[in-house]
């Protein structure tokens, strides 16, 4: 699944940087899970970005709907890292198959 997770994010517009590379970290590390879970210091790390940057980077691509963000707690009721969901179209994984791995097919 990353591989069209990836090909998905190469093919749209974020509108900023940093939350570019954060749905990039989250699309290659998106293969055989429907949800994935990272700590906000293990992502600014791996991005080499502040907590904040971070923070608005994922609330951006939460109010453009590219990724979906579900809260977990554990059986104490303390808080986890939240599940992040990418959005991909149905539309782009068809057309991806459908063109051999190509994504989104060329206008004509």
């Amino acid at each position: 699944m990353s591989a069209i997770a990836l090909s998905w994010v190469a093919s749209i517009k974020v509108g900023n940087q940093t939350a570019k590379q954060l749905l990039q970290f989250y699309a290659s590390h998106n293969f055989n899970r429907p949800g994935f879970e990272f700590k906000i210091e293990t992502l600014a790390s791996q991005l080499e970005t502040s907590r904040s940057s971070i923070k608005r980077a994922h609330n951006l691509l939460v109010e453009k709907e590219l990724i979906k963000k579900e809260a977990r707690y554990s059986s104490d009721g303390r808080q986890l890292p939240s599940s992040i969901f990418l959005n991909i179209p149905q539309a782009f994984v068809d057309n991806f198959f459908n063109n051999e791995g190509g994504g989104v097919p060329p206008k004509e």
